[in-house]
Formats: C-alpha cells, structure tokens, sequence
C-alpha cells in the first residue's frame, strides 16, 4: 500500500477520493424500476449470442462496484441487456472479498472512484493482487487529471469522468472487452527503433495539417504514396485507417485541449454514428472538454503498443 498512500498523498487537495457522496454524474439518469418489470433481462440466447461477437464461448463476467444502489441497479441492467454475467457489489470491500473469492474470474471490473469504505484507486491497488490481469475502469464525476494519472499507474485501463451516461458505459464495455480479444502484435526488437520512428513521423504530418484529414487518400496527398503509408503502418503491426483516426484525435487535442468541441465542425464527419464510434475510441467526452495529451494517450482505443506511442509523443511533444 506504501505505492498507493504515495500516489494518494500527491493529489491536489480537492477532498478525500474515498469521501462519501452520491454519484451526480448518475442524478440526471431516468431513474430505473429495481423490479425490473418495465423491462425483461436478456435470454442465454442473447448472452449467446454478445459471446459469439466478442469471440467468446461463454458471456463475460463483469464486476460493478459503486455504494450508489440505484447506480448499481442501472449499470447491472444496461450490462445484463448486453448479455454479459454482471455481478454488483455496494461498496469497495465487499468488492475486494467477491474479488478474493471467486470461482471464476471477472472479465471487467468497473468501480466508482468515491466511495466511503474504500476509494477505487484503494480498490484497484489491492485487487491487482488477486486479479492481476482483469481489466479495471473508473468512473466518477470528481475525477481530476492527478487522478487520472495515479489510476493509469496503478494499472486502470480507463477512467470515465464527468456525465456518464448509458452508451459510454456500454461503449468503454465493449472496447475493454474487444481490446483484450483482439491485442495488436509486439513489434519485433529489430523493428522497434527505425519502424516506431518512421511510422511516427507519417502520423505527424497528419497532426501538424492545418485541417482535418479524413480518408488515407488524403493522407497520402501530403508527400507519402498510399502504398508506402500502408507498409510503414503495417510493419508496426496497424492499420493505415486506425493510424489516420489517432492522428485525427491527437490533432485534436493538441489543439483544443481543456476546452469544449464541437466535434461536426472540427472533423470531416457528417454521420452521427460514425462520430460516436470515433469518440468513443478517442475517450472523448461528447459534451464534455477536451482531454489533455498524457491522459488520452492511456484513454484512446487506436494504439496500443507503448513503443509506437513513446516515439508519437517524443516527436511532438514541444508541438
């Protein structure tokens, strides 16, 4: 724990993370009837069926953890209708005993940040120990961005702040699950340094445009030819359309950080859902600001590989 009391103790001093208090992200939700009557939970077939998508055997266990009952009630619905085994637990230790005791293992562990028995950051510090590779998102409307930054080193894989609203949660959900599906590929050492740069320095130039560049076509009418754009991101084991879309998102923030967006004007975008799935792997928030660059390194859903992103960052750090 004397890793956690560090990473606790260099917060900015805007309350306790384990100070008690309703989630105001969850107040403006319809409220949900516990009964479940208005709506049915899903059949074996449609768990049956989410498993077969995310190619599973079986529906994913996820675990949600909040001292909010109506919060749980919601999340374990909306979840449930997914087809997923969700399991609630009202707080952060009887978290930690489900977490201990578990027959099988959890596929997603989602907590609120702020709770009164035990904050999610304590919460993930000592899950890790009996669940070491179970993926753990936190959400809360008092997340501030020291606090984002101590959940990425403690191990979290998201932290959802400000409104949360029902598709972010299905969203962060679902990419959690496709994430751990579907991991890119370890570069090769010998590849690692001229690879890594090279395919940085294609992605800049999309970062440094004076506009949006929405189609790899585009991209390639900046000085590099479609089939050199697609060999470069293809030996660093990506797609040229994903590379695009992080360069799009990175622009962004580069840009307009700490500040709200609108998002139909910035990109070359006109189909909304288009524009959610964008947001939703980028880790914006729809209504809310723009993140700051270190947290949507962590956040974002395009890149995954530590060395890709370390010789992103290196280069455009003083951008």
């Amino acid at each position: 724990m004397a890793e956690l009391q560090g990473l606790l103790s260099s917060l900015p001093d805007s309350g306790s993370v384990c100070e008690h208090s309703r989630n105001p992200a969850m107040q403006a939700w319809p409220p949900v009837d516990p009964t479940g009557s208005h709506r049915s939970c899903p059949h074996e077939a449609v768990k049956t069926q989410r498993a077969v998508e995310l190619g599973s055997g079986r529906a994913h266990r996820v675990l949600i953890v909040d001292d909010d009952a109506v919060t749980l009630t919601t999340f374990k619905q909306i979840l449930a209708m997914e087809g997923h085994d969700v399991v609630t637990a009202q707080g952060g230790q009887p978290a930690l005993e489900i977490i201990r005791t578990a027959v099988l293992s959890f596929d997603v562990i989602l907590s609120d940040l702020r709770m009164p028995d035990r904050s999610g950051l304590e919460l993930l510090a000592e899950a890790r120990e009996s669940a070491p590779g179970v993926p753990f998102v936190l959400y809360s409307a008092y997340a501030t961005h020291a606090i984002a930054i101590a959940a990425r080193q403690l191990g979290a894989v998201d932290i959802l702040d400000g409104f949360i609203d029902v598709d972010r949660v299905i969203s962060v959900v679902r990419s959690v699950l496709q994430r751990s599906k579907e991991p890119i590929a370890p570069l090769r050492d010998e590849q690692v340094g001229p690879a890594a740069e090279r395919w940085a320095k294609a992605v800049n130039i999309v970062i440094r445009s004076h506009r949006d560049i929405p189609t790899v076509a585009e991209w390639a009418k900046l000085g590099t030819s479609m089939a050199t754009l697609k060999k470069v991101c293809e030996v660093c084991g990506v797609s040229a359309g994903v590379s695009l879309d992080f360069a799009r998102a990175l622009r962004i923030v580069l840009k307009r950080a700490g500040h709200r967006c609108d998002w139909y004007d910035e990109l070359d975008v006109k189909e909304p859902e288009t524009m959610k799935r964008f947001l939703a792997r980028a880790g914006f928030p729809e209504r809310g600001p723009v993140p700051p660059p270190d947290v949507f390194r962590f956040r974002q859903l395009f890149i995954s590989s530590p060395k890709l992103l370390t010789a992103l960052f290196d280069l455009v750090k003083s951008y």
